[in-house]
């Protein structure tokens, strides 16, 4: 199962991150998410890429990290639409990211937020694609 993985920062002030995992193909991606999907006790069902999400606690400390998921995309189905839907969940969950509040409703109570969500998924977006089209041109 071969694919790439880069940081990849989800929020404004760049403090909040997933890591995006890059398959050279959908059934390597589908292995590694199946793999996922059974460690995890949930239902697995072959997807096109995904944002798998979840909170990472420091050691001895009562204190999230800030690294809020992974994003798992192939190089054989990545187009503008699934890395803006895929992304969007990312930004989505980590724009809510707080220790024990619940996610949802996921509700933007004003403009600046809306701002501050918007530009997190542009700098996600903008960081994708300059890696991909780094590593297309290798």
């Amino acid at each position: 199962m071969k694919y790439r993985r880069k940081k990849i920062f989800v929020t404004q002030d760049k403090t909040k991150y997933v890591w995006c995992y890059l398959f050279d193909n959908k059934s390597d991606l589908n292995e590694y998410y199946k793999n996922s999907c059974k460690e995890r006790g949930v239902r697995f069902a072959k997807v096109l890429g995904v944002s798998l999400h979840y909170a990472k606690w420091m050691v001895g400390d009562k204190k999230a990290t800030n690294e809020t998921g992974k994003v798992l995309l192939s190089k054989d189905t990545v187009g503008g639409a699934l890395v803006a839907h895929e992304f969007t969940h990312a930004c989505m969950w980590a724009f809510k990211h707080h220790l024990r509040k619940k996610q949802y409703p996921f509700v933007i109570r004003n403009g600046q937020q809306e701002e501050d969500f918007i530009r997190g998924q542009s700098v996600a977006i903008k960081m994708f694609w300059n890696w991909y089209y780094k590593i297309e041109k290798a």
